[in-house]
């Protein structure tokens, strides 16, 4: 439900897409700067099906096991995000292989690391439950060995897992259906819907920004952005497997259900209600993979309750963070500026506002664009809310980042 109340008029509900305006775009300008790039996706491709050729070779000991391998985790939703004060990107994939089932999982690990050193020209690396390929500056493809669950029926696998001393069970290619399907929802936002407009403001309904990619995916890389600006390495983080499902269950819920007045805070509501979601199972707490419940995202908790209580303080200052975003509503751009650059880092929140300083240019001088009275947040010229021009000077600002006060 909405988390601010008051009688929504025509006027008001120019405020709220004023609002969305001002902050959607940076938001998604922020994504962008984050996330692997089309053509560095293309070339990881290239090379994990070079790799997986190469396994399925006819001199490959792992030819008579039928490799082939496919992206999961990141990759497979399109919610890639740097890591902070790294150059490489993390493309995970699934090496599946018809494997008997008393082969042990490390076996195979070994397999895969052999064969690979073989050929002479990868960097490797021998990791917990998978082996890592390094290409330097640009990523590195982490391989895991799978193999179909037959108990558990098609798509369901068994990964390796170090740790646990064995496989354990997961399901990629479905739960990767299961997240792109709930990303085509969009929400109800009040100002959009003419229905609704006509109903309570007796107003036509106005435009909503849009993100360049589905506002879930977006939702899920602003979180994994702000864990990882939290956290600073601390393998205590929350893992983005705990926090893209439990997102997506929110988003889903709240998408189909409710009424917002802004998009920011629909994201709010999504991001505060994500712990509803946590589900107990024989007295524990549990993350459970949707297509495959057998997989619990949230293990390591009972063995290391440091991480439930890591997870908790990390979902408390998200929720604090998207507070103080919707805070800034009436405080001009300054204070939503502090708060973006707080939460996703400095130089990122100054990128993008480059970047939409650009994109704006164009739209300020063909007077589509103006300033809101009051606050300076751009929103469309209409209405008594915003000015007919936006000044040369305040561009130069703006670009420079005074405007701003950005460091």
């Amino acid at each position: 439900m909405p988390t601010t109340s008051f009688a929504l008029t025509e006027a008001t509900a120019r405020r709220q897409q004023s609002f969305d305006n001002e902050v959607i775009g940076l938001l998604d300008a922020i994504c962008a700067d984050l996330e692997i790039t089309s053509a560095m996706f293309g070339k990881a491709k290239d090379r994990y099906q070079s790799i997986s050729s190469y396994l399925d070779e006819e001199d490959s000991p792992l030819r008579k096991y039928h490799p082939f391998i496919y992206p999961h985790g990141s990759i497979n939703t399109e919610t890639t995000v740097k890591p902070i004060g790294e150059v490489e990107f993390d493309v995970d994939v699934i090496c599946q292989m018809e494997i008997p089932e008393r082969m042990r999982q490390a076996a195979f690990l070994d397999l895969i690391y052999d064969r690979l050193k073989q050929r002479g020209i990868y960097t490797l690396k021998r990791m917990n439950r998978c082996v890592r390929v390094q290409y330097a500056d640009e990523f590195h493809i982490d391989i895991t060995p799978g193999t179909p669950d037959l108990a558990q029926g098609p798509e369901n696998i068994l990964v390796a897992d170090k740790e646990l001393g064995g496989w354990k069970e997961s399901n990629p290619k479905d739960y990767g259906v299961w997240f792109k399907a709930v990303a085509k929802l969009t929400p109800t936002i009040i100002y959009e819907s003419r229905e609704l407009m006509a109903k309570i403001a007796a107003a036509e309904p106005l435009p909503a920004p849009k993100f360049t990619k589905p506002m879930f995916n977006r939702i899920v890389q602003l979180m994994k952005r702000h864990r990882d600006h939290a956290f600073a390495g601390d393998k205590n983080a929350p893992i983005s497997a705990i926090i893209a499902t439990l997102a997506c269950r929110s988003y889903q819920h709240h998408a189909t259900n409710e009424e917002f007045y802004n998009q920011v805070e629909f994201l709010r509501t999504v991001i505060a209600d994500m712990p509803s979601y946590i589900t107990t199972f024989a007295g524990e707490e549990s993350v459970p993979n949707p297509c495959n419940p057998l997989e619990n995202y949230a293990d390591k908790w009972k063995m290391k309750p440091e991480r439930r209580v890591a997870f908790y303080e990390w979902h408390e200052a998200a929720v604090d963070h998207l507070d103080q975003v919707l805070g800034s509503f009436d405080k001009g751009k300054e204070a939503l500026f502090e708060s973006l650059s707080s939460a996703y880092g400095t130089q990122v929140v100054k990128r993008a506002t480059f970047k939409q300083a650009e994109v704006r240019r164009s739209l300020a001088e063909s007077f589509k664009i103006g300033v809101t009275k009051g606050t300076g947040i751009i929103a469309p010229i209409v209405g008594p809310y915003t000015s007919s021009k936006l000044s040369r000077n305040w561009w130069w600002k703006l670009l420079s980042g005074n405007e701003f006060q950005i460091k």
